[in-house]
């Protein structure tokens, strides 16, 4: 359970995640290059799912400076059990070109979840900082 405040650490990858009441903040940091990055986000992304339940969640991808493409699957992953537990959850990338490359893929790809939101800075996301 992530009760206030959880950081998890692996190669260069930093994912702090908070909640406080009903508001939860997944914030990605440094560089996700691993080749098999599922051995180490699987368990994160349990714990995360299982904690931010009855909450409104913003994953923040702003900070990240590099994200390979195995690292987008865990990422879909992540966004697919959030919408199954019908958690509201905003998704914000940085506007730099590496970062909306990701972000238009994750928009294509989550268009038909309904719990998911996935845009930019300059979109005004996240909704839950207005």
């Amino acid at each position: 359970m992530i009760d206030q405040d959880n950081t998890f650490e692996q190669d260069g990858l930093r994912i702090r995640v908070t909640r406080a009441r009903g508001s939860g903040k997944m914030v990605w940091t440094g560089s996700s290059d691993s080749r098999q990055p599922n051995q180490f986000l699987t368990p994160v992304i349990r714990r995360v799912v299982e904690a931010m339940k009855g909450a409104h969640l913003t994953i923040d991808f702003r900070k990240l400076e590099y994200m390979n493409s195995s690292t987008v699957s865990s990422i879909l992953s992540l966004l697919k059990s959030l919408d199954r537990e019908e958690i509201e959850t905003d998704v914000v990338f940085a506007d730099s070109d590496w970062q909306l490359t990701h972000l238009r893929c994750m928009r294509t790809v989550t268009r038909v979840l309904k719990f998911i939101t996935v845009g930019g800075e300059s979109d005004g996301l996240p909704r839950s900082e207005k």
